[in-house]
């Protein structure tokens, strides 16, 4: 007993020092993680929210919490269409503070969990539920169209609930049970939705007609305009606005993509004013357009029969492009509408069946494109001026992998030499050809920077009864062809217009000249040829 005892003793004593230095290790591994786990809850707690918002949803409200505070919010998707408007303004207050007036008077409660804030329906206690059954009101009215009859069939439902009815054949309606403060939503096809706080006695609700927006966009057939709804034939329409920002020298280019059945082609050589060839739904006639060895068309064959017929402004214009009799520069011809100011257009119509083109006869058998030009408003400001400019810069940006000299001298030497043959007169490239020199072609005859630059300019005045407007363009381009050769357009344009007071006479005349410079070449086959 005693040697055993002794033993024992013995080791405890002598291992002591290093237990204890084992202990103090555990304590201090302890106390540090305690005061971690203390920091981040002190952190947690020390968040600071500044916010002023009023009327703002739940989720605008969350998106700027997280924002401050990197806290992130989780709840169903549909959870949070019961929400009511925000309206709080706080600074620097902690982050339960901004929750708890947040969540005051919704629907929901919510629970921090590490940095997630878990939003969850709220569920109501048996004395909630006892107060909204007290609280709780029945809802009566009566619903008229617009005339101030009787609207049989409108929904009347509770906002972010399942209880609704229908209006009887008197408009009325009847609503049992609504908690107090809800909002009601009366709906009727082809009227406009309205949303008013429940209370016992509604009234008289007097519903508004919603304008469609096929009744809002209105359509011209050249001779009479008439509402999407009322059109019977195939037409497309392209405002001012989606014409306005295409960069391009043809209106027509501007409808690429934009209208079904419209097929607009440019050349493979197409240079800016080259003509494009325009197609609605295909092509109708058996006249065709045909063009030389030197891609131009041929004298008498420019008279294509499958081009659509243009109309400015009432007035039916050629739509083949213009050549000149000996063969212009521009191989597909020149554009008959690139003259016209982008900037000048009001809308562009496309009429792409009988029932649309009817009315102009054969001319029209293959479409008929109207284009309306910009008149002056009559506006009680007294002037109006307006000035866009943009510019910009193109380069080719895919080129072939060339070889160099002295790969294409190595390959020409060993072509000769596997054919069993020695360099002689005949190999030119390889006798009499600068071996020192290399020439990009590609570089030099399509590695410029082409450039644009349009820019333009409109002043209007006027009143009531008389109005007139001017304006004014350049169009600019280069090509990344080495040499002079560009493409220039400057047009103008003048409008006016007059009413009588008696609104029994209008006069308006309209004037727009345009002048074109092209110094392009027959389209691309020289730069080809050299580098082919």
């Amino acid at each position: 007993m005693y040697k055993i005892y002794y033993t024992i003793g013995y080791g405890f004593n002598h291992h002591y020092p290093e237990y204890r230095r084992w202990l103090m290790r555990v304590n201090l591994t302890c106390v540090i993680l305690l005061l971690a786990f203390l920091q981040i809850a002190t952190a947690a707690k020390a968040q600071r929210i500044s916010l002023s918002k009023k009327n703002a949803s739940l989720t605008e409200v969350f998106k700027e919490i997280r924002k401050q505070s990197g806290y992130d919010f989780v709840y169903p998707k549909d959870l949070l269409k019961q929400a009511k408007k925000v309206s709080l303004t706080v600074s620097n207050v902690s982050l339960d503070d901004v929750l708890v007036k947040c969540f005051e008077g919704q629907p929901f409660t919510y629970k921090v969990e590490s940095k997630t804030i878990v939003v969850s329906e709220k569920k109501s206690s048996i004395i909630d539920k006892v107060i909204d059954y007290f609280s709780a009101i029945d809802v009566r009215g009566k619903v008229l169209d617009e005339n101030g009859d009787p609207l049989q069939g409108a929904s009347v439902k509770v906002k972010g609930s399942a209880l609704g009815t229908m209006t009887d054949k008197d408009g009325e309606f009847f609503l049992k049970g609504v908690p107090e403060g809800m909002i009601i939503v009366i709906a009727y096809l082809s009227y406009k939705s309205l949303e008013l706080k429940a209370s016992a006695s509604m009234g008289v609700i007097k519903m508004e007609l919603s304008t469609s927006e096929l009744d809002e966009v209105t359509v011209s057939t050249g001779y009479w305009s008439t509402t999407k709804r009322l059109s019977t034939g195939s037409i497309s329409k392209i405002t001012a606005e989606e014409i306005g920002n295409q960069p391009v020298t043809n209106p027509l280019l501007a409808l690429q993509g934009r209208v079904a059945g419209l097929e607009i082609t440019m050349p493979g050589n197409a240079v800016p004013g080259v003509a494009p060839t325009i197609r609605i739904r295909g092509n109708n006639s058996l006249r065709m357009s045909s063009k030389n060895a030197f891609g131009v068309f041929a004298l008498g064959s420019e008279n294509d029969g499958n081009y659509p017929l243009y109309v400015i402004d009432g007035v039916p214009i050629n739509s083949t492009p213009v050549n000149s009799q000996g063969g212009s520069g521009i191989g597909e011809g020149f554009d008959p509408l690139s003259a016209i100011n982008l900037e000048s257009i009001e809308s562009i119509e496309v009429l792409k069946d009988a029932d649309g083109t009817a009315i102009y006869g054969s001319r029209g058998a293959n479409g008929v494109i109207l284009i309306t030009m910009k008149a002056s408003a009559r506006d009680t400001q007294p002037t109006n001026l307006s000035f866009n400019v943009y510019q910009g810069l193109g380069r080719v940006s895919r080129k072939l992998q060339l070889l160099n000299t002295e790969q294409y001298l190595a390959m020409r030497r060993e072509a000769v030499t596997n054919d069993g043959n020695t360099v002689n007169d005949l190999d030119y490239d390889l006798k009499f050809w600068d071996q020192n020199r290399f020439t990009d072609w590609q570089e030099l005859l399509i590695g410029n920077t082409a450039g644009i630059i349009d820019a333009q300019a409109n002043i209007s005045s006027g009143n009531s009864n008389t109005s007139i407007r001017f304006g004014g363009g350049l169009h600019k381009e280069t090509l990344v062809t080495p040499g002079n050769f560009g493409y220039a357009r400057i047009s103008t344009e003048i409008s006016l217009s007059h009413t009588s007071k008696n609104r029994k006479f209008k006069l308006s005349v309209m004037n727009s000249y345009g002048v074109e410079r092209n110094d392009l070449f027959i389209g691309l086959n020289g730069i080809n040829s050299a580098l082919t």
